[in-house]
């Protein structure tokens, strides 16, 4: 049964096809990790290589043994556990169905880079076996740690499904639970057998545009920019600017400088994270006798992941990076020293997307806590969503166990507030963009949530107060345009307004990599889709 699903984005309105039943052949993106959507068919995801024919497959295809089912099953097939039991660790992914859901096969599959490797045969792949009375199950062979199965009898089946991570994983009434615990309470979101305490559901957010935002009614309407410009030039335009990625450019406080926690990439004599502030402000006079007017520096709100030294991969929007800062200096300090030289700051910011470790205060998973140059800085919180044993995890499990939390990609509820669009395949150069991943650690936000959306003009509002004179905006048209100039754009120039920061301009990065008039014939991913002046009022 076919079913069309309507989206409005990007300006345009798509109707795409997706499917539910047998087909004979489909096409699917892959993403590095192996961690596909599984949120039913309402995304380009589920018209993957689900519901095989054998007779028309167009994919790339390579069949490997049907795993062991048969032998690591029969000792548990007669035996009833008790719920709440622990049972025997296993090395291999351990699949199992309530056997009251009447499925009775199991296909499986992965698809990298085109190439669909079909682990049980085609469709419908094999027969599941009887663990007890109560569930049939599927075991794996050693060595696959990340699989996409669908359940299914004749016409009846699953939608795609996604399973990360060695162990028992249980599936019943649309959830996953990774338990090594018999059963589980699959009623509540937040029990999931091993996994911890899932996110805190927030209150609705109703807000059609931004002078909804119950922020305006927080910060009142006279408030005052902390270091503000205090020169002549008002115009933009009148500005020559000199670009730095901070923590590359100068390091001016050896005692701040860190590694990269998750592995040495560089060598000691060269620490990714050593260009701070203090070294920025030693350089300034230099910059201006090059004859600059304005400094561009990229982001500055707290990182998480170990090669993050550019800033763009947030954990806490709402934060300095402290591996920026010295004792007796900090961003409010490089605000002043920039401006008593006659000089601007311009800002780079980041609205699409945060890190893969969540956001510290929308989607909590980790707290920064110690030496940043050791793993132990990452602190997993106790409603991270993530499972009980993910710090015994392999890294690329561990990878696999946040993206699958935050995008929601096992369909079990592990994104409750709609934080992060539940997309689980990468994108680039294509509609897909402003929905997926651009890369590993850019995990897409829902910018259309109106949670999301207010609280980046909040986080980001805060640094006009402090005296930020411009802001350039990283991934611009990785955000549909109607979600910046209904939310965000506006919003930020109205906390401007209430600032009287009269001056203050945003400019935002459209990255076309063609010659022709549109990027690759799609409006709404092209330079002038966002530089037209709007027409419509918000």
């Amino acid at each position: 049964m076919k079913k069309k699903v309507l989206l409005v984005a990007l300006g345009m309105l798509l109707t795409i096809t997706s499917c539910n039943k047998k087909v004979d052949s489909s096409s699917s993106t892959s993403d590095e990790s192996s961690v596909y959507d599984s949120t039913s068919s309402n995304n380009e995801s589920n018209a993957t290589s689900n519901q095989k024919s054998s007779s028309s497959n167009t994919e790339t295809t390579t069949p490997v043994s049907s795993g062991t089912a048969a032998t690591t099953s029969s000792s548990m097939a007669t035996t009833s556990s008790a719920k709440g039991e622990v049972l025997p660790a296993i090395n291999h992914i351990k699949v199992l169905v309530k056997s009251s859901s009447n499925y009775t096969n199991i296909y499986a599959w992965n698809t990298v880079d085109n190439t669909t490797t079909e682990y049980l045969g085609k469709w419908p792949g094999t027969t599941l076996t009887k663990y007890d009375d109560t569930w049939l199950c599927y075991d794996f062979e050693e060595g696959l740690t990340s699989v996409n199965v669908i359940f299914n009898h004749g016409n009846d089946q699953t939608v795609d499904l996604s399973v990360s991570g060695i162990g028992y994983h249980w599936y019943d009434n649309n959830r996953w639970s990774h338990s090594d615990i018999y059963g589980g309470d699959f009623s509540n979101p937040d029990s999931g057998g091993s996994q911890n305490g899932g996110q805190t559901v927030f209150d609705p957010v109703e807000a059609t545009s931004y002078k909804q935002f119950k922020l305006w009614d927080e910060i009142g309407n006279d408030l005052t920019v902390k270091h503000p410009y205090k020169g002549k030039r008002t115009d933009f335009r009148d500005e020559s600017i000199y670009f730095a990625i901070t923590t590359r450019f100068y390091d001016g406080d050896s005692s701040n400088n860190a590694k990269c926690w998750d592995g040495n990439k560089n060598p000691n004599s060269d620490p990714e994270w050593r260009g701070d502030f203090k070294g920025l402000i030693e350089k300034l006079d230099y910059i201006k006798a090059l004859g600059f007017t304005a400094v561009w520096i990229t982001p500055v709100v707290e990182n998480a992941s170990g090669y993050d030294y550019h800033g763009y991969h947030a954990i806490d929007m709402s934060k300095v990076d402290p591996r920026y800062e010295s004792e007796d200096v900090d961003f409010e300090v490089l605000l002043d020293e920039v401006h008593k030289r006659d000089m601007k700051l311009v800002l780079d910011v980041v609205f699409n997307h945060t890190g893969n470790f969540g956001e510290r205060n929308i989607f909590p998973m980790f707290e920064k806590d110690g030496d940043p140059s050791l793993f132990t800085c990452m602190k997993m919180l106790e409603n991270s969503g993530l499972p009980s044993n993910y710090e015994s995890l392999p890294a690329g499990q561990q990878y696999d166990a946040r993206i699958a939390n935050m995008k929601n990609t096992k369909n079990d509820g592990s994104d409750p507030n709609d934080i992060y669009h539940h997309y689980g395949n990468f994108s680039w150069e294509s509609f897909g963009e402003q929905v997926a991943q651009i890369a590993g650690d850019c995990v897409d936000l829902n910018t259309e949530n109106p949670i999301v959306a207010e609280y980046l003009v909040k986080c980001y509002g805060k640094f006009i107060e402090l005296g930020v004179d411009y802001f350039r905006i990283d991934t611009m048209k990785h955000i549909s345009r109607l979600t910046l100039n209904n939310y965000i754009l506006p919003g930020l120039y109205e906390y401007a307004r209430r600032c009287h920061a009269d001056n203050f301009y945003m400019f935002g990065e459209v990255c076309a990599r063609v010659r022709g008039i549109w990027n690759h014939d799609v409006p709404a991913l092209s330079a002038p889709f966002y530089t037209w002046k709007e027409k419509k009022e918000y």
